[in-house]
């Protein structure tokens, strides 16, 4: 064992030190990508579809609890098979594929919601079609989502550290989740209420944005060991 790994793991009992995260610029990357990808896995426009979705359904004209209910229990069935399918090839695929693909593929279904609900809305709640079209895309959603980047919140931030940074640096990842997690709390409600269906809009670019990001910055982890990443 080199000096250096030594000292690593002595730094990594010492609960307040957090040294080893930011000392070298391999550090400094590793800790980047695990709290992007924690933030952007929460920035998807998931948060709406998993805390708000009668409020979606709302814009959708779809306001019995009832059926709000019925297809929040299919939306959730839904998304646990293609998470589990997800998690099957997962593997196979690899993370930095899985990944754009999801985040392509949420911009692209978030355009089709965004064009179904402006058209009921156009319609002023009376295109049935465009109703039904909303729900269907927000499955969709769903299958794209649980697809690629739910198999991947356990895995990636975790992969993507060394193993001297895995502990703390997993703390940042739990603290780069629950900041994210406030926008979905606490904004989302009020654009659904004020803008109504033009906040899927905002969804459309940044997933486009995201995808972006994670092409340009983000390795992939697959087959490789903790100290080759970076």
């Amino acid at each position: 064992m080199s000096r250096e790994s030594f000292a690593d793991q002595q730094q990594d009992k010492r609960w307040w030190d957090y040294r080893a995260l930011f000392k070298t610029r391999s550090g400094c990357y590793r800790l980047t990508c695990n709290c992007i990808f924690s933030v952007f896995a929460q920035w998807a426009g998931n948060g709406p579809l998993s805390y708000f979705l009668p409020a979606v359904l709302d814009t959708a004209g779809y306001t019995a609890s009832v059926t709000q209910a019925n297809i929040l229990l299919g939306y959730a069935c839904f998304q646990f098979v293609f998470a589990l399918t997800g998690a099957r090839f997962v593997d196979r695929i690899g993370r930095r594929p899985l990944m754009l693909f999801s985040m392509t593929g949420c911009s692209l279904v978030w355009i089709a919601v965004t064009a179904a609900t402006g058209v009921f809305s156009a319609s002023q709640q009376r295109n049935s079609d465009a109703a039904r079209a909303t729900v269907a895309f927000i499955f969709i959603f769903g299958a794209v989502y649980s697809f690629g980047i739910t198999p991947l919140q356990a895995l990636y931030p975790v992969e993507v550290l060394s193993f001297e940074m895995r502990a703390k640096g997993m703390a940042f990842s739990s603290l780069a989740v629950n900041a994210g997690g406030l926008l979905n709390q606490f904004a989302w409600p009020v654009a659904l209420k004020d803008i109504g269906w033009h906040t899927y809009i905002i969804f459309v670019v940044w997933c486009a944005i995201q995808a972006g990001v994670w092409y340009l910055l983000m390795p992939e982890t697959r087959n490789r060991t903790v100290r080759d990443h970076c």
